[in-house]
């Protein structure tokens, strides 16, 4: 059932995604936006 895997996941403290990976995604997002941001402005 997907209910008792979703409970199982909610009740864990380990983490599912690695942290140095995780936090190059978001530093790649921020950054990311952050030019979109800037040429929004920018024109």
């Amino acid at each position: 059932m997907q209910f008792c895997e979703i409970r199982k996941y909610q009740k864990t403290t380990e983490l599912l995604i690695r942290k140095a990976p995780f936090q190059r995604l978001v530093r790649e997002i921020a950054q990311a936006l952050k030019v979109i941001i800037s040429n929004s402005y920018a024109s």
